[in-house]
């Protein structure tokens, strides 16, 4: 990726956040996510409710966890599974943080599963992103097959997603609050991977 691109990345995911924020602040975006998961709404049947339940799961912390205990077993020996567990945690504190200070009720139509709390912006959407975007850059790092490579970044970004749509689904979020997990994780992501503190070792070594 050229560094034009990773710029325009980082201040477009920090930009959007920012859009989001205040559109949500103002009310302004309320039709349009009213809209967004009406129509989604109509999609509603068993198979397809099953189907977003379980990958729902995915992006709550304590199934996070523990994918992290097995990712620090098998993979012990490199950095990035002590490095992993830090970005979950604060990602975490930061989401209780602009949840409260926002203070967005969840929507009140449909609700399939039962949930807390606030709604803006997405706590799964921040941590899918952090940890399976985080992976995604451990996986670009250290594989070099590239058909490989690119088979576990491509089902690492499906999965990204599908637990982001299973959330306005399910009828616990809006687009907005999902977006705007998305876009503020993937520059704390940004952010954090240019750190020396964060870097992952020698990129000649190889998971092959």
């Amino acid at each position: 990726m050229s560094q034009r691109m990773k710029k325009t990345l980082l201040f477009g995911s920090i930009g959007l956040f920012l859009l989001l924020t205040l559109l949500v602040i103002l009310k302004l975006s309320t039709p349009i996510d009213t809209a967004f998961s009406k129509w989604m709404f109509q999609f509603h049947n068993p198979v397809l409710t099953s189907f977003f339940r379980f990958i729902t799961d995915f992006g709550y912390v304590k199934i996070l966890l523990v994918l992290l205990v097995i990712v620090l077993i098998v993979f012990h020996k490199y950095r990035f599974s002590y490095i992993l567990p830090i970005h979950v945690l604060f990602v975490v504190a930061i989401n209780m943080i602009l949840k409260n200070i926002i203070d967005r009720p969840r929507p009140m139509m449909i609700r399939l599963i039962d949930e807390t709390g606030f709604s803006f912006p997405s706590g799964h959407a921040m941590v899918t992103m952090v940890t399976y975007g985080y992976l995604i850059y451990v996986v670009f790092h250290y594989i070099k097959q590239k058909w490989l490579k690119y088979t576990f970044i491509g089902l690492l970004i499906t999965l990204i997603l599908l637990v982001g749509i299973s959330r306005i689904y399910l009828g616990v979020h809006y687009l907005t609050d999902v977006l705007a997990g998305y876009s503020i994780s993937l520059f704390y992501l940004m952010t954090v991977t240019k750190l020396k503190i964060f870097s992952l070792g020698d990129k000649n070594e190889s998971m092959d």
